[in-house]
């Protein structure tokens, strides 16, 4: 009598489908954050067993991860392939509630945290709002976005049209005078000054009222 012997092939159709020792590394390798999305792109369409080599990485480009796995088809034959994962990533953020200019001074009431998906965010994001103070926009942030640190500067200690002291120190010799910025800068920027005498220097910047001249 003939026997014959069916064999029940596995089909991945989604993060669920998965055998458990892979939904286990996935998970792993995104412990790190608050809330993670898996989506299957691409898998194998049959199998009889599956599975991920002792030492294998996953490795993650953008919002895909690669993980590398062997295959055993339903003639026992093994071979390398890879399942491409789509992953979503969330966290709690900081989310502005209000357009806000490019160097408009940043305040803490105008933000507010928030669960977001930060796949795509590129930056670093800012993780505490004590991070702002003294800042300003260094772009034009509109309402809903997340407050990464590229999209913050520091306020100016001098802007354009201060009056100012400025200091020349030659020798052991340390000429003062009054004079007008030109240009706004933090400490230990070098900004172009005007004396009374219309003459221009270049000069560093000490703190919100001094400056010393280097040219």
């Amino acid at each position: 009598m003939l026997m014959f012997f069916f064999y029940i092939l596995s089909v991945i159709t989604s993060f669920e489908s998965l055998p458990i020792e892979i939904k286990d590394k996935l998970q792993s390798e995104f412990s790190s954050h608050k809330k993670v999305e898996f989506e299957i792109v691409n898998a194998p369409k049959e199998y009889k067993d599956i599975f991920i080599k002792k030492g294998e990485d996953i490795n993650v480009i953008g919002s895909i991860a690669y993980v590398p796995v062997s295959v055993i088809d339903k003639r026992g034959s093994e071979k390398r392939t890879t399942i491409s994962v789509k992953v979503k990533i969330y966290e709690d953020v900081f989310v502005s509630m209000k357009d806000v200019d490019k160097r408009e001074q940043l305040l803490t009431n105008n933000f507010q945290l928030v669960e977001k998906e930060i796949t795509s965010i590129r930056g670093e994001i800012v993780s505490s709002l004590g991070e702002i103070v003294g800042s300003r926009a260094s772009r034009f942030i509109s309402k809903g976005d997340i407050l990464t640190r590229e999209s913050m500067e520091n306020l100016p200690a001098i802007y354009n049209g201060d009056k100012i002291s400025a200091a020349s120190i030659i020798g052991n010799v340390k000429v003062s005078f009054s004079a007008i910025a030109k240009q706004e800068g933090c400490v230990g920027d070098i900004i172009r000054i005007r004396t009374n005498t219309n003459e221009i220097f270049k000069a560093e910047i000490i703190d919100y009222k001094n400056v010393l001249i280097v040219e």
